[in-house]
């Protein structure tokens, strides 16, 4: 089964780890605005990311073309 986390470790900081290799992450605000999106260069299972604090959608692009979305509140 697939699976998407992401949390807050430090302020403004969020990791993101899935159950598959990503090829691709993007967070989008509550409103739907892309506030950061981050390519991977070689495809890796987790990946950290400088964002806003607040409620955001996280959305990973699996190496498959498969998109996984989780909502997680950053610190």
């Amino acid at each position: 089964k697939l699976s998407l986390n992401a949390f807050s470790v430090n302020s403004g900081e969020l990791v993101v780890t899935a159950s598959s290799l990503m090829r691709e992450v993007k967070i989008y605000d509550m409103t739907g605005q892309l506030i950061a999106d981050k390519g991977l260069d070689l495809f890796h299972n987790t990946t950290t990311l400088a964002v806003p604090s607040g409620i955001c959608i996280v959305e990973a692009i699996l190496r498959d073309g498969t998109a996984l979305h989780t909502q997680t509140i950053v610190r």
